[in-house]
C-alpha cells in the first residue's frame, strides 16, 4: 500500500497539511498524523497543524520543523501531485488497487480487493 498526496485546492488547509504529514511521515508517524488532520478536517489551522504534530508523538520536533521549514515537505507533494496527475487522477480518493483505476471508493471495495487476490494467485501458478 502506498499513499500520495493530492490535496484538492477547494480546501484551504490541504496542502499545508499535507506538507506537514509527509514531515510526520519521515519520522514514522505519518498515520497517527494524518488520522488527526483527517478526524477534524474542519479546524485546522497552522496552530493546530503544529499541535498535531505534538500529539501523533513526532520524536524529533526540531528535525520535524526543519523539514516543514525548508520545504522537504512542499517539494514531496509538488511531486505526488505532478504523478498524480500523470496518472489521470483529479480528486479524492482516487485508487489504484492492482493497477485498475478507481476515481472514488469502489462500491463494494473488499469484492474488488478479493477479485485481485484470486486473479493474482491464479496467474500465480
Amino acid at each position: 500500500m502506498a499513499f500520495r498526496h493530492f490535496p484538492l485546492a477547494q480546501h484551504k488547509w490541504a496542502r499545508q497539511a499535507a506538507e506537514f504529514a509527509y514531515c510526520a511521515q519521515q519520522q514514522g508517524r505519518f498515520w497517527p498524523y494524518a488520522d488527526s488532520v483527517f478526524a477534524h478536517r474542519g479546524q485546522l489551522s497552522e496552530e493546530i497543524l503544529h499541535a498535531y504534530a505534538r500529539q501523533a508523538g513526532i520524536p524529533d520536533t526540531a528535525g520535524f520543523n526543519q523539514c516543514v521549514g525548508t520545504g522537504q515537505g512542499k517539494k514531496a507533494v509538488t511531486d505526488d501531485i505532478a504523478e498524480g496527475k500523470n496518472l489521470g487522477v483529479q480528486s479524492t480518493p482516487t485508487l489504484f488497487i492492482n493497477g485498475r483505476f478507481f476515481s472514488g471508493l469502489p462500491k463494494d471495495i473488499d469484492a474488488v480487493i478479493r477479485e485481485e487476490i484470486l486473479e493474482y494467485n491464479k496467474n500465480k501458478r
